[in-house]
């Protein structure tokens, strides 16, 4: 239940920064970091359960509206909280 709350809380900020950026056109538009936007990916990615740190990669890669790299990825993994296993010689990543 908390992954779910917590990938709702991160969703429901980026919608509200979307909001405040469409609201009024005669103000300059708020930047979302990287770090945020590498956060909602990072969360759609790991909703579904835990993931491996080079399947993610490769779908970084693949992703092409991803604007971000895989350094700020492990940024937003820091941020976030996610949880590392290491499960022989895959590193796993999931949502704590």
């Amino acid at each position: 239940m908390t992954d779910v709350l917590m990938v709702s809380a991160v969703v429901l900020v980026l919608v509200a920064f979307a909001a405040l950026r469409l609201r009024s056109s005669t103000r300059p538009p708020i930047p979302i970091s990287a770090v945020e936007q590498a956060s909602v990916w990072l969360a759609v990615h790991l909703r579904d359960g835990p993931r491996t740190a080079r399947d993610l990669r490769a779908e970084l890669r693949a992703d092409t509206s991803a604007d971000f790299s895989w350094r700020t990825v492990h940024r937003a993994k820091d941020r976030m909280g996610v949880s590392v296993a290491q499960i022989g010689r895959a590193t796993r990543w999931s949502l704590p």
